[in-house]
């Protein structure tokens, strides 16, 4: 209940946060090799996080799904950027029109043109506490900047949704998200995939709330990592079991989506 929750609190602050594009910069470019086998089919071998794409070169292409085999590679770097198809369509393209093996590696210059990027976010941040830190309400809108094509971008905007109110407890949360296009370059999966745009914005309003309540750190006793078994406001459900420093164990249970996973991570 927000209304509850902010009418419950003694101080109220609310700002408005931006991050913008970041590239993935990793040190190897993208780039692979492909040629066609003794039974037609079209081998591609290229650094990819993602080997399923060999579906898509397929249907590009107009040919089975068995004929096109994708060999992935060690990559130096990918960190999300090498999710998408990068160079496997072309390469495959140019093989089918010539029946030749055919290489291609970007330049620096291509690469950082033709790959994604983070999504810049513009968010607003309302957040109640009382006086002694206690956090009591937190609300919050995410504009996530898609570019001209969604590819991954619902499921990094539905990451932040899940992220947007930290690892703070916090009885009542209300989170609005919005995916948009725009006529910017295209932006997908990046390192966090959709966490570090809230985290710059819950952390920084944080930080002013102390500034605010003269304190040094917000709610360390009402933290979910001093309480055994406390869960958190729906459709978020994370569930922590542990108040043990030296290493977290819990479920994260998202609702009512049908996803579940256990994290495991070390404070």
């Amino acid at each position: 209940d927000i209304k509850k929750g902010f009418a419950e609190a003694d101080i109220i602050i609310e700002d408005a946060y931006q991050v913008s594009f970041v590239d993935h910069a990793y040190l190897e470019t993208e780039g692979g090799i492909s040629w066609i086998d003794d039974y037609g089919v079209i081998n591609i071998r290229v650094g990819s996080q993602v080997i399923e794409h060999f579906r898509d070169v397929a249907d590009v292409l107009g040919l089975p799904h068995n004929k096109v085999r994708y060999i992935g590679t060690m990559m130096g770097g990918g960190f999300g950027g090498k999710e998408d198809i990068t160079v496997e369509t072309y390469l495959a393209l140019l093989t089918w029109k010539t029946r030749k093996p055919v290489r291609l590696v970007y330049t620096r210059e291509e690469s950082i043109l033709s790959h994604s990027k983070r999504h810049p976010f513009i968010m607003k941040y309302k957040v109640g506490a009382k006086k002694d830190g206690k956090l009591v309400a937190l609300d919050a809108e995410l504009v996530a900047d898609a570019g001209a094509y969604p590819y991954l971008s619902p499921w990094v905007t539905l990451y932040a949704t899940v992220n947007a109110a930290g690892p703070y407890c916090i009885p009542n949360v209300r989170v609005k998200s919005y995916c948009v296009l725009t006529n910017n370059t295209f932006t997908s999966a990046n390192r966090g995939f959709g966490a570090p745009q809230p985290n710059f914005a819950y952390e920084s309003i944080m930080d002013d709330l102390t500034v605010f309540l003269f304190i040094i750190t917000v709610q360390v006793p009402h933290s979910p990592f001093s309480q055994p078994h406390f869960t958190s406001v729906k459709p978020f459900r994370r569930k922590y079991f542990s108040n043990d420093s030296s290493g977290l164990t819990g479920e994260l249970i998202l609702s009512p989506f049908t996803v579940s996973s256990t994290i495991y991570s070390s404070i």
